[in-house]
């Protein structure tokens, strides 16, 4: 029985079945909470979940699927904001979108690292709230600055500092949280350039919006804080 459940799940991935007839088919449709987990089917349940996650997973990289592509997929074009974030950031799509990013952005530094590939650049299309979700991974695999500048297509911008690009923000931000400053540095860092960046830039209103940047920076700080006790 548990072999021929398991050959069930197997084709309902592969036939790309979704969580509502799986369910149904598990006679697991309205249960919650312990009554689901303790339920004996719930276990193919998971099973499901997860091989249909690593599968397509598996697909948008085997398809160089830029990472907006799939945070658009997963329908996050509402989400332009810290506080937009923070209602998603425990859902199960948002952490099958961090879970691409890492697999993208890990293949993509291999090539930078090993033939000296230059990494693809970020999409301009991208939103405020993708691109601060990217970062959070540079921060957690500790990329190098030369790395992250090229990401962001900041690598061959004039170093007189009359053009600046969207996103020299997440650079920033990068520098900030990875950078051993006190909190008020920081502060007067992000107010600073939010007062010039604007003549050579134009940032969308989340991106200006002051609030919104102090909670970028205090995530990104706790992200980079996780990653070193991780390493210690």
């Amino acid at each position: 029985m548990f072999r021929s459940k398991n050959s069930l799940v197997e084709r309902w991935v592969k036939a790309d079945k979704s969580d509502e007839f799986v369910l149904k088919k598990l006679k697991l449709t309205g249960l919650a909470g312990n009554a689901l987990k303790r339920n004996k089917n719930y276990v193919f349940f998971e099973n499901f979940v997860k091989m249909r996650d690593t599968n397509r997973v598996n697909t948008w990289l085997a398809n160089d699927v830029p990472t907006y592509d799939v945070w658009k997929t997963l329908g996050f074009d509402h989400v332009r904001t810290m506080k937009d974030l923070g209602k998603i950031g425990d859902s199960d799509a948002y952490k099958l979108y961090m879970r691409y990013a890492y697999a993208f952005d890990d293949r993509v530094h291999t090539k930078f690292d090993q033939n000296n590939v230059i990494p693809t650049v970020i999409s301009s299309e991208a939103s405020w709230a993708e691109k601060l979700s990217r970062t959070a991974t540079w921060i957690t695999k500790v990329r190098s600055d030369t790395y992250v500048k090229m990401a962001l297509g900041l690598n061959n911008l004039p170093k007189d500092g009359k053009e600046l690009s969207t996103n020299y923000q997440f650079y920033m931000y990068f520098k900030l949280a990875t950078m051993p400053i006190q909190r008020k540095v920081a502060e007067k860092t992000i107010a600073n350039y939010l007062m010039n960046a604007p003549l050579h830039v134009k940032l969308t209103p989340e991106a200006l919006e002051k609030t919104n940047n102090l909670q970028a920076y205090l995530h990104l700080d706790i992200v980079a804080k996780l990653s070193r006790a991780s390493k210690e």
